[in-house]
């Protein structure tokens, strides 16, 4: 059974308030899992809460996640939706208890540009569809890590090249990202051929780190990029 998850902005603003609602869409109510589902928005929950994969947060502790009714303060189907509000202090209770460390404050911003390589060309990736972008982006979600992906109008367009991305010209990738007052801007040079992702990585100033990660496929180059971007979290 595949679970659809709808994030919504009080979902962030729940965590501060010791709660979090989810909401998942239900195609046959008949066939609708509810306990695995209620263990499956638990560990979702926890996810989001360190930056960790489930495997990771369970690792050490097999046992995190028995008996996910007592981290769910209520649960039920709401039209076509099925609704849980999950117990976030309970939740962190539990991780703590754990020895797992809890992400704090606020998730740091991330401006994503993209580049691909495309034969003998390096072309820069707007806004139409894109598996890498639609991979990272999925991964942000599963974490609760906000990326922003450039407007691509105009103003973009000429301020920034896959030619000064790739010859790391950070005056020019920091020029064109300024107005979009991020904490992080995130540039990418993805060689689907080459089965190869460059990445770089801009804070305060023009210094930055920068790296490689290799995957047969975008969804694998994108999570080898996303356990990356998670130490900035």
């Amino acid at each position: 059974m595949a679970l659809r998850f709808i994030a919504t902005s009080v979902f962030l603003i729940a965590f501060q308030c010791g709660a979090a609602e989810y909401r998942i869409l239900v195609d046959n109510p008949e066939s609708f899992a509810v306990e695995t589902t209620l263990e499956e928005v638990v560990v979702g929950a926890a996810e989001q809460l360190t930056g960790m994969p489930a495997a990771d947060l369970t690792a050490n502790t097999t046992d995190l996640f028995s008996l996910p009714e007592a981290l769910v303060n209520s649960y039920g189907f709401d039209g076509g939706f099925f609704l849980v509000d999950v117990d976030i202090d309970g939740l962190k209770s539990r991780l703590e208890t754990a020895g797992i460390d809890i992400w704090s404050g606020q998730r740091p911003q991330f401006l994503v540009w993209a580049t691909e390589e495309r034969g003998l060309d390096r072309v820069m990736v707007g806004n139409e569809l894109n598996s890498l972008i639609d991979a990272l982006f999925s991964g942000a979600a599963r974490y609760a890590l906000p990326l922003n992906r450039p407007l691509m109008d105009l103003d973009d367009t000429l301020a920034l090249s896959p030619a000064e991305i790739w010859g790391e010209f950070s005056g020019a990738v920091l020029q064109a990202s300024a107005r979009y007052k991020v904490d992080h801007v995130l540039v990418l040079g993805d060689r689907p051929d080459q089965q190869s992702l460059r990445f770089w990585i801009y804070g305060v100033g023009q210094n930055f780190t920068s790296g490689e990660v290799s995957g047969t496929d975008a969804k694998t180059r994108a999570e080898g990029l996303m356990y990356i971007l998670l130490q900035y979290a």
